[in-house]
C-alpha cells in the first residue's frame, strides 16, 4: 500500500473512533485564568485542541467574543494524525465578565463551548490584604442578595423518544426537567406536537423531515391544523432516521435556554425559545449566603449545582451534602449573570 494511502486510511480509522459532532469533533475550549483577581490589566489565554478531520487538509477557524468582536479567519492544516492546539489572547483593564468560543468553518461548521472567565481587579495590596483575611469572595458579597439571576445554558437541549414516554430537558449532562407536565402527541411518523398543559394558547409543531419547530397560536393540539405559525430558533436533530421515517428519538437543541431565580419569592423557572420549559416543580434551592445559592433537581440524588452570583459562576457538587459547605466542586460551563 502506498504512502498516501496509509495517511487517508488511518485518518478514516481515527475518525471511526472518536466521537463526532457533525463531522468533526467539537472542540473544548479553556480560559486560563478563567477568573482574574488582582492587578490590571489581565491576559487571559483561551485554548483548546483540535482534531484531526477524517480526510486530511486544512481546517479554518475564528474566535468569536462576548463583547461581539470577531478574530480573522485562520487556518490549520493537517498532514499527520496529530491533534493540533489552537489559541488567543484577550487583555482587558477592567472589571469584566465574558466569554470566549472557537468557532470551526470549514469543512464543516462546529461550535466549542463558550469558555466563560471573569476579572477582578484589585490593586497588589487589596490582594494581599484578601489572601490575609483568608477570604475568597468579592468585597461586598455579604450586602444583599441580588433580586433575581440568571443560569445561561450551554448545549441545552429537550429530547423525547416517539415510541414512549421519555422526555427530558438537559444540560451540563444533566437532566433539568423530567417532562412533568409536558403533553405529547404523534400525528405522522415525523410529525409531533408538544406542549406544557399551562401553555393555554400555543404549542409547538416539530417536524423532523422538514427539521424545523413551527409555534403555532390558536390552533387544535393533536390535530393537522391552521393557525398563526412562526418557526423558532430550534435545531431539530432526529437520531436513527431519515426523512419521513420515524425516528427512534429527537433532540431540539436551544440555541439559549436559562434558568431564573427570584430569591425574595423562591421563584425558579427554565425557559428557552420565548417559553417557560419547567416552573420548578421539581427543583429545591438552598441560600447559604446572599451570594451562594445550591440547586437541586428530585431526581439528583448523588450531587447538586453551586452557584456564586458574587463571582458569577456555576459549579457541579459530587460528594457533597445540599445545604453545607463542601464536596468536590465541578467549574461548569454555564454562565451566570444578575438581573434588576
Amino acid at each position: 500500500m502506498r504512502p498516501y494511502e496509509l495517511l487517508i486510511l488511518g485518518f478514516v480509522i481515527l475518525a471511526a473512533s472518536i466521537p463526532v459532532f457533525g463531522d468533526l469533533p467539537r472542540p473544548e475550549l479553556k480560559a486560563y485564568p478563567d477568573l482574574h483577581s488582582g492587578p490590571c490589566p489581565a491576559i487571559i489565554t483561551f485554548r483548546a485542541e483540535i482534531l484531526p478531520p477524517p480526510l486530511p487538509g486544512p481546517v479554518r477557524y475564528k474566535f468569536v467574543r462576548s463583547d461581539g468582536a470577531t478574530s480573522p479567519v485562520e487556518v490549520v492544516r493537517f498532514t499527520r494524525l496529530r491533534k493540533k492546539t489552537v489559541s488567543t489572547t484577550w487583555t482587558i483593564g477592567g472589571d469584566y465578565s465574558g466569554w470566549v468560543q472557537l468557532v470551526i468553518i470549514f469543512p464543516k461548521h462546529v461550535e466549542s463551548n463558550r469558555a466563560h472567565f471573569r476579572i477582578n481587579c484589585r490593586s497588589t495590596a487589596q490582594q494581599e490584604a484578601v489572601q490575609t483575611a483568608g477570604l475568597d469572595e468579592d468585597p461586598g458579597a455579604e450586602a444583599e442578595a441580588p433580586p433575581r439571576f440568571f443560569i445561561d445554558f450551554q448545549d441545552a437541549y429537550l429530547v423525547f423518544e416517539p415510541a414512549g414516554s421519555t422526555l427530558q430537558i438537559v444540560a451540563g449532562n444533566s437532566a433539568l426537567s423530567y417532562g412533568q407536565k409536558w403533553d405529547k402527541v404523534q400525528l405522522k411518523p415525523y410529525l409531533y406536537h408538544l406542549r406544557r398543559n399551562d401553555w393555554s394558547d400555543f404549542f409547538w409543531q416539530v417536524n423532523t423531515s422538514r427539521k424545523e419547530v413551527i409555534m403555532i397560536r390558536n390552533g387544535d393540539f393533536g390535530r393537522i391544523t391552521t393557525g398563526e405559525r412562526k418557526e423558532l430558533d430550534i435545531k431539530v436533530d432526529p437520531v436513527g432516521s431519515d426523512g419521513e421515517a420515524q425516528p427512534e428519538r429527537v433532540l431540539l437543541r436551544f440555541s439559549e435556554a436559562y434558568l431564573v431565580y427570584v430569591p425574595s419569592d423562591e421563584v425558579v423557572q427554565i425557559a428557552a425559545a420565548g417559553a417557560v420549559l419547567s416552573r420548578g416543580e421539581d427543583w429545591t434551592v438552598c441560600r447559604l449566603k446572599p451570594y451562594l445559592y445550591h440547586f437541586r433537581q428530585a431526581n439528583w440524588e448523588k450531587f447538586f449545582f453551586q452557584v456564586n452570583t458574587s463571582r458569577r459562576e456555576a459549579w457541579k457538587v459530587d460528594d457533597g451534602v445540599f445545604c453545607r459547605l463542601g464536596g468536590k466542586k465541578t467549574r461548569l460551563d454555564f454562565g451566570v449573570r444578575l438581573g434588576d
